[in-house]
């Protein structure tokens, strides 16, 4: 990881004042207080490769790696495209291509090379297509369809293709700054409130109710596609402190915090981070409103605290709640599908008295299989081992996500990224596929399941948690976590204060 090099002192060279100087939308370093602006590192405008210059940049070799099983006629259609292909004939290079898909439908190289010699651009999305639709993790089929629509430049898209350099990471050093959108009554101009036990958007001055997103936005995006986008944007950034700018009463001030909402301390108006000048994190797709009520809420926390193993606790230390506060919370959490190749072996170790015997005791299956919804929370606090308990949420109350429907709450801002939390749900994915395919590898009958991710996707949902703050009566600090569906209670353990 490397920090973002020093494009101007922490003083404003044209005012002098330190402290100053924060990353504007532009992505240049600018003084809030004079407007300077740094313009060190503009570069100009470069033409790129237009698609039939690119055609010439291809490496043509030998061979069908995509495709295990080639027709021979299919074969040798495909090595007569190549060869038009070496010699920059490429009319009769793609009319070969094509009698060899013709000749095989499946033929994923010939495919590719379709969709890279032709300049039509509907003949490249769907030959694309193909090959994603039989290989889901074909980054080049899949870089080229997102350039395709327009999500990726062809520079982004070169860039992200350059897999043998590591993504540039860097901290940012100064303070970013920031899109709000603040959360106020269309129509008189007042705080808006969303109860903890409703899902409408009310004013709570002259009880306007506010229209919110019905539709859309809370689809799953292919992890692989979300990957090359953020390479083909060169550099990936770590933002520690945000410049936060109150349209309402015009005051400034710099954050460290990774809460979502905010409250302006000088005019008292909310507000929700949209996002920030270097792009740092991402919108929630979705949001799961609150269905257990402050009165529940508690009542849940109580009986936990009131539970036999807590009594138990309590003839050792004192662990007796003297105060409780409890706040509604959304947390981030990131939603995963999964689809695999799964493979099951099963072994009858108690018949292997000779080689045939051996070899009829084992059987192979393999089959495709998939999970769906494998959650994995993005912030670190409150902590893993609690957040990972939490029951599964019913997802059939998602809505699309809109600002407005985080008033009066205190939503957390995710601090870990998409690419971390895949990662570290693998384990969870791994031992789902193992129990649903009752994985023992120990006994006489053994079972041994094994798998293949095909691919990945995801998407970034707000559920709604009661974070419970608890003093006990000597002190010590504990957290508790209520589901804010179910009321299923987790307590986290004392801490001395």
């Amino acid at each position: 990881m490397t920090k973002i090099k020093r494009l101007a002192p922490k003083t404003c060279p044209d005012c002098g004042v330190e402290g100053s100087l924060f990353i504007d939308d532009d992505r240049k370093l600018t003084c809030r207080l004079c407007g300077y602006k740094d313009h060190r590192g503009d570069a100009s405008p470069t033409e790129g490769v237009n698609d039939e210059d690119r055609r010439s940049q291809w490496n043509v070799t030998y061979g069908t790696p995509n495709t295990p099983e080639v027709d021979r006629w299919a074969e040798v259609k495909y090595s007569s495209g190549l060869d038009y292909t070496r010699q920059g004939d490429y009319d009769k290079a793609l009319e070969a291509f094509h009698d060899a898909v013709d000749q095989q439908r499946d033929f994923v190289d010939a495919h590719i090379w379709i969709a890279r010699l032709t300049l039509d651009p509907d003949e490249k999305r769907h030959h694309y297509g193909e090959v994603i639709a039989q290989m889901p993790m074909n980054l080049e089929a899949q870089r080229e369809l997102l350039v395709l629509k327009g999500d990726l430049t062809r520079e982004e898209a070169d860039r992200a293709s350059d897999m043998s350099r590591e993504q540039d990471v860097r901290d940012a050093e100064f303070a970013v700054g920031t899109q709000l959108i603040e959360i106020i009554c269309s129509n008189c101009g007042g705080t808006l409130e969303v109860p903890s036990d409703k899902h409408e958007v009310t004013c709570q001055f002259c009880g306007h109710l506010e229209e919110v997103k019905q539709s859309g936005g809370f689809g799953m995006q292919s992890l692989s596609a979300a990957m090359l986008k953020e390479r083909g944007q060169g550099t990936k950034w770590r933002v520690g402190q945000h410049l936060l700018h109150c349209d309402n009463c015009g005051a400034e001030r710099v954050i460290t915090s990774k809460k979502m909402t905010q409250q302006c301390p000088f005019c008292g108006s909310n507000h929700v981070i949209k996002s920030d000048a270097l792009k740092s994190f991402r919108q929630p797709d979705g949001i799961v409103p609150f269905r257990l009520k402050p009165g529940a809420a508690r009542e849940s926390l109580d009986a936990s605290l009131n539970s036999f193993s807590e009594k138990l606790k309590g003839i050792f230390v004192n662990n007796r709640a003297e105060t409780v506060q409890l706040t509604p919370v959304y947390l981030p959490f990131w939603m995963f599908d999964v689809s695999a190749q799964v493979s099951v072996t099963k072994i009858d170790n108690t018949s292997k008295r000779n080689y045939l015997q051996a070899s009829q005791a084992q059987t192979r299956t393999e089959l495709g299989d998939g999970l769906n919804n494998v959650p994995y929370c993005g912030v670190t606090s409150p902590p893993h081992r609690l957040t990972d308990k939490l029951e599964k949420y019913d997802l059939e109350a998602v809505k699309p996500y809109d600002p407005k429907l985080l008033a009066g709450f205190t939503a957390e801002l995710y601090s870990i990224d998409y690419q971390d939390a895949s990662l570290k749900v693998r384990g969870e994915i791994g031992e789902r596929f193992r129990f649903r395919h009752n994985h023992d590898p120990n006994g006489d009958y053994q079972t041994i399941v094994g798998y293949l991710i095909q691919q990945i996707s995801f998407r970034l949902l707000m559920l709604p948690v009661w974070i419970a703050t608890i003093v006990e009566e000597d002190g010590d600090v504990r957290l508790g976590l209520i589901h804010g569906q179910t009321g299923q209670t987790l307590l986290g353990k004392a801490v001395k204060s």
